[in-house]
């Protein structure tokens, strides 16, 4: 059930795109209102009878290599979600009846953020975290509509990706699985811990906007009232956050980490 209702965020953020924009243009926001409505009614019907449901798709098998896409519902999972989804509801409404001029298409990514969202704080796997903070940084471009702002933007957070994904790369090499329950591993079988821990905490300082990395959300001041909200707690900084709890782990590896 869960799983459904991730593909059906999915499938009505692409759609949103195809929906006539100028004589239905208040019509596709609720529709997103109701959508998410229904994921936070599934997680809430799960946790209070404190169900576990868990999916795990092959993604990737080559050689030693075989990844899976995981989704789960959880109580940890309700409480992390529950923040994000009650914003989400709050930003469509606001963009409904504020004056936001491309509704439906502010609609749709939001829509594809809690789905990327989801699949992020889901992930088992280092490549599904990858992958999720990349779209992430991607959304986030498109969220902003100021030309100036997505420039700076783009740079911090490519910046940081890559950082994230020399980290991802160094892991396997050395310890040859992508498991997120096996970070704890490169502390006997790797090396270069220092310059991991360093990269590390580089990126999530990056995405975060932790000095003096801050320059990127001063630019996003120029946004309008709801998409910059929706940005700061929703979107970029709290990527930063999840990448912070899942990398714990590895961040214990070095001392120039630490602080």
């Amino acid at each position: 059930m869960f799983a459904n209702s991730v593909l059906t965020l999915a499938v009505v953020g692409v759609l949103g795109n195809f929906f006539p924009k100028h004589k239905l243009t208040k019509l596709f926001p609720l529709l997103s209102v109701f959508i998410l409505g229904m994921v936070l009614y599934v997680l809430f019907d799960e946790y209070s009878h404190n169900h576990i449901q868990k999916i795990s798709i092959p993604w990737l098998d080559y050689m030693n290599l075989r990844v899976q896409l995981s989704l789960f519902s959880s109580v940890a999972i309700f409480q992390q979600l529950l923040p994000i989804l009650l914003i989400s509801i709050s930003s469509v409404l606001i963009s409904c009846f504020n004056q936001e001029q491309k509704k439906q298409s502010y609609s749709s990514l939001l829509l594809w953020n809690v789905c990327i969202y989801i699949t992020l704080i889901c992930a088992t796997n280092l490549l599904q975290v990858l992958i999720a903070s990349c779209l992430m940084t991607l959304l986030g471009f498109c969220i902003i509509d100021d030309i100036d702002a997505r420039k700076k933007y783009a740079f911090y957070n490519l910046l940081a990706d890559l950082s994230l994904f020399t980290v991802c790369s160094l892991f396997y090499g050395y310890v040859g699985v992508l498991e997120i329950s096996q970070l704890s591993m490169y502390d006997n079988l790797g090396a270069h811990r220092d310059l991991v821990g360093i990269l590390l905490v580089f990126a999530i300082a990056l995405k975060s906007g932790l000095f003096p990395f801050h320059n990127q959300l001063y630019d996003l001041s120029v946004l309008n009232f709801n998409r910059l909200n929706y940005l700061l707690f929703a979107s970029a900084p709290l990527v930063a956050i999840v990448l912070l709890y899942k990398f714990m782990p590895l961040l214990n590896i070095s001392a120039y980490s630490l602080p």
